[in-house]
């Protein structure tokens, strides 16, 4: 719908360009625009209550292996698919950059706020550098996305034969 307003918002200006206005072209465009902009568009995930994330710490249940550099990431893109909002693209680039410039014997801890299987979830992730080529990653999360990373990471292990 955004691809067809703004179209026609092109045609519009270009018509009016030429000498030709015509007011239903622009009318319809900023409409379908418009239109867009309150029912298609992502809307972001209002963030959860104080007393919500209380009580998913106190309930937050670990998954954690060690990756070489380079896997780190490809695993991570793995688990986007599962996750509904709060953890794409750019979320696995920040955290595979953090992994990468963190030095020898440091660690890091970065948060997220998920929605995963319908439901607000925090992800916890904390990274530890243990060596110059390999990253210790440990997830904090509910127990079904920890069951989850648990399984995923068996089937990227197996799959490269590790």
């Amino acid at each position: 719908m955004l691809q067809v307003g703004l179209t026609i918002l092109a045609v519009a200006v270009v018509m009016a360009a030429n000498g030709r206005f015509s007011p239903t072209a622009f009318g319809g465009g900023i409409g379908l625009v418009v239109l867009w902009y309150l029912f298609e568009r992502e809307r972001p995930i209002p963030p959860a209550t104080e007393e919500e994330l209380s009580t998913l710490s106190e309930s937050l249940h670990e998954s954690s292996t060690e990756f070489d550099l380079p896997d780190f990431p490809a695993f991570l893109r793995r688990i986007v698919p599962h996750i509904t909002r709060g953890f794409g693209e750019r979320e696995v680039s920040r955290l595979a950059s953090l992994a990468g410039r963190l030095p020898r014997n440091r660690e890091n801890q970065t948060e997220f706020q998920v929605v995963f299987q319908g439901a607000p979830t925090p992800l916890r992730v904390r990274l530890f550098r243990s060596d110059v080529a390999c990253i210790g990653v440990h997830f904090f999360t509910s127990q079904a996305l920890a069951d989850l990373l648990d399984s995923e990471m068996d089937s990227f292990f197996a799959e490269r034969g590790m």
